[in-house]
């Protein structure tokens, strides 16, 4: 009985507890140098990537510094193709075109075999362009295709 007593006896919490152990402090040189390492990384974080959009930018215009506003290759000839008959003869018959041009002999239904986001986007900033400067100012339409 005296051994199921005293487990009882530890069991049960005491009135008086021990004191906390005492909290460990922080050297006070380093307790603002966590904001100031934050502050700075966020600082170098958006240098470095303005610097990455600057370069990738750069990057893209070398064919225009060099050669000019000229459009190489097929795809961004058919693209600008598009482009024009889009601005030409709006999106319903766009999407209805059945181009006779490409893949000879058989042709292309451009309609439903086109991703149009950038030919819309390029009519979008040729119209806008127009709007905003007067058709004499503004940017031609290969121009935007070019800088696309």
């Amino acid at each position: 009985t005296l051994a199921l007593c005293d487990r009882a006896a530890m069991a049960k919490p005491s009135s008086s507890s021990a004191p906390p152990p005492p909290a460990v402090k922080k050297p006070h040189s380093l307790t603002g140098l966590s904001s100031v390492v934050s502050g700075w990384s966020s600082f170098v974080y958006v240098v470095l990537l303005a610097h990455a959009a600057f370069y990738a930018y750069d990057i893209r215009l070398f064919a225009v510094r060099n050669y000019g506003r000229i459009i190489h290759e097929f795809d961004p000839w058919f693209n600008f193709r598009a482009t024009q008959y889009l601005e030409a003869n709006g999106a319903e018959r766009f999407f209805k075109w059945f181009d006779y041009m490409v893949w000879y002999p058989l042709g292309r239904p451009v309609g439903t075999t086109i991703y149009p986001g950038m030919q819309f986007t390029a009519v979008y900033i040729y119209r806008a362009a127009q709007a905003l400067l007067g058709p004499e100012k503004a940017m031609s339409l290969n121009d935007v295709c070019v800088f696309m």
